[in-house]
Order: C-alpha cells, then sequence, then structure tokens
C-alpha cells in the first residue's frame, strides 16, 4: 500500500504539476488587472480567458473595445512583464468585446457589497451571490404580478415606477 499524504499538501503541489500554467497565467492576470489597466478601465473591463495565448478581455460597451484596441501593445508589454515570459509563455494578442460582459456584470443585480477591493474595485464576490441573485429575481418577478395594460409578467419595480411593464412603458413615451 502506498503512503497517505496530507490533501493541504496535495492541493499546493496540484497547480505546480501538469498543465495547470494556463490556469495560474490567467489567475495571475486577474489578479493584477486594476494595476495593469487602473481603476477606471478596471470597473469597465474584465479578462475572460487566454487561448492560444490571446487575451480576451469583456468590455463594458463597443466605445471602450474601440478606444482600448489601439492600447494593445502597451498592454501586452506591461502583462508580459508582470507575468514573466520565462515562467509563462508571452500574451501574443487581445480582443476585446462586449459579448460576455452581460454575465459578467450580472453580480451587479446583487445586494452591494464591501467596496474592500484594490483600486476601488468591488472584492470578490462572497459565496451564496449566485443564490442571493436568484432569490433577489424571483421575489423581483414574483407570480402575480402582470403588467395592468397587457398582461405580461411585470417586476413589482416596473408597476411601481411606470404602473406598467417596461414594454407598454417604451411603446408610451419613447416610440413615436
Amino acid at each position: 500500500m502506498g503512503r497517505l499524504t496530507a490533501i493541504g499538501r496535495v492541493l499546493q503541489q496540484l497547480p505546480e504539476q501538469g498543465n495547470w500554467h494556463h490556469i495560474r497565467r490567467f489567475a495571475q492576470i486577474q489578479a493584477h488587472w486594476p494595476e495593469l489597466v487602473g481603476g477606471a478601465v478596471a470597473a469597465q473591463t474584465r479578462p475572460t480567458a487566454i487561448y492560444h495565448q490571446v487575451l480576451h478581455v469583456a468590455v463594458s460597451s463597443p466605445v471602450w473595445a474601440q478606444a482600448l484596441t489601439f492600447e494593445r501593445s502597451p498592454l501586452m508589454l506591461k502583462i508580459n512583464q508582470v507575468l514573466g515570459v520565462k515562467k509563462f509563455p508571452p500574451i501574443r494578442d487581445i480582443r476585446y468585446s462586449t459579448a460576455r460582459w452581460a454575465e459578467i456584470s450580472m453580480v451587479a443585480i446583487a445586494p452591494p457589497r464591501s467596496q474592500g477591493g484594490k483600486h476601488g474595485v468591488p472584492s470578490t464576490p462572497e459565496a451564496g451571490t449566485a443564490q442571493d441573485i436568484v432569490q433577489r429575481l424571483s421575489r423581483a418577478h414574483a407570480p402575480g404580478m402582470r403588467c395592468p395594460q397587457c398582461r405580461r409578467p411585470s417586476s413589482s419595480e416596473e408597476l411601481a415606477r411606470w404602473q406598467m411593464c417596461r414594454f407598454c412603458a417604451r411603446d408610451r413615451w419613447f416610440t413615436t
């Protein structure tokens, strides 16, 4: 029979073995992101993945994607300096997209948390945040809450604000 090893030691050694370098590299980029891009940019962007040495970044709007495209080269240099090209393969390109921003920013629906993160960026969400979001959404779209005009399911916030759903409000006030 083999000798048993403490689980803590196994977990410490696991990232050092095998094909974990890409996960460590991405985790390091996420940890240093506010320092690399600055607080204002970090609030509007999130690194989402690295595929074939290309860093993919979600941005809040196409304007940010356009503006940051011009900053790709200096940012790649900074990232590669922080990562150390001897330890990790260098980042060859950065691609910006709004495609994943909505799912990443879904955390904004949750109640505000402590702003204890670095550079004013919120710290990592606490455990249970997903459940909090689901509960909050289910309360907002409670069964029986319907628009009095079109009878669509509506949130209590919409009905309190406009006395109708967002679709009826849009049709009434924002279409000519």
